[in-house]
């Protein structure tokens, strides 16, 4: 990031996989980040995302549904696809 770029704020943080934490963003994040309004209001940590996409991941029946179930959350939020 150069001196005249500014901090990805808004949309920007939620379409790059690298920033998005989807639901896992304190008030305190989405409020700095201007992200209100772009997410459910609740909150749910990581460790509880990660519960949800396991038990998801277990649905499924094969391999390949599998793997493009994980190929389509690592494309919208590296965060828990790793923390998964």
């Amino acid at each position: 990031m150069t001196h005249t770029d500014k901090p990805a704020r808004g949309r920007a943080v939620l379409e790059n996989p690298a920033t998005n934490k989807g639901t896992a963003f304190t008030r305190a994040e989405r409020e700095a980040l201007g992200l209100e309004g772009l997410l459910p209001t609740a909150i749910e940590d990581l460790d509880r995302q990660a519960e949800r996409v396991l038990g998801h991941l277990e649905a499924k029946a094969s391999d390949i549904e599998r793997y493009v179930y994980l190929a389509g959350l690592l494309d919208r939020n590296e965060t828990l696809f790793y923390r998964s």
